[in-house]
């Protein structure tokens, strides 16, 4: 039997250090990738920050480079978007996707109103993990950092979700304030093939905060979809 592949694709304020946790959580039962993509973390990038949409084209073709055609494809926060317009602009280079955390939702799609949220997520993360963010936020400059939050703006998740064919899981922490509740449950009705998995006590970023979690929630529902599919 084939090892089940599960590409992790980070936010745009962090790099593929935030998804280590769940990479090394689902490694056991998983080929892993953590990627950086292009201008994150280790990564080289244009002088211009790419949109959601460049970013999801240049993941397609890294899969197809890698010869993976049937992997499942992850993102953490605003990786979702760049998910979401993978699976709907290359359905043939995944098989599953899911989205942690998805943003963003329209009542905080503004500048000031996505950092009030993400302060208000504040209290429910570890100080080294916003340490971490605040240090991987600095180090993409100012112009860089004003760019990829205006791409992440100026793209509506839900504009792609009713093209994804594929089955989708979507996670949430039950006390992520920048993917509340009542938007984590549109995105998932947005969906064809959408189900959703609330983890109890977690802020936002699943995979980032509570790793074994959210590599429990993959690892059931790789399986589930698998066995489905088989019968």
């Amino acid at each position: 039997m084939d090892v089940p592949v599960v590409v992790l694709v980070h936010g745009f304020e962090d790099s593929s250090e935030s998804m280590l946790g769940a990479a090394r959580a689902l490694a056991p039962d998983h080929r892993v990738y953590a990627l950086d993509l292009p201008g994150f973390g280790h990564s080289e990038g244009p002088a211009e920050a790419l949109d959601v949409a460049a970013l999801a084209d240049t993941v397609a073709a890294w899969l197809e480079v890698m010869r993976l055609s049937h992997a499942t494809v992850a993102g953490s926060s605003s990786g979702c978007q760049v998910v979401a317009r993978l699976a709907a602009r290359h359905p043939e280079r995944v098989s599953r996707i899911v989205l942690d955390g998805p943003t963003v939702a329209p009542h905080v799609r503004s500048a000031a109103r996505i950092v009030l949220a993400w302060l208000r997520n504040l209290p429910h993360v570890p100080l080294w993990q916003t340490a971490r963010v605040l240090r991987t936020v600095c180090a993409m400059g100012p112009r860089r950092r004003w760019q990829s939050l205006q791409r992440v703006l100026a793209d509506h998740i839900e504009d792609s979700l009713p093209s994804i064919s594929v089955p989708a899981l979507v996670i949430r922490g039950a006390r992520d304030t920048v993917a509340p509740g009542p938007w984590a449950g549109e995105v998932t009705r947005h969906l064809r093939a959408g189900r959703l998995h609330v983890v109890p006590g977690v802020a936002h970023s699943v995979a980032t905060l509570a790793p074994r979690a959210f590599a429990a929630a993959v690892y059931r529902f790789v399986r589930d979809v698998s066995h489905r599919r088989a019968a």
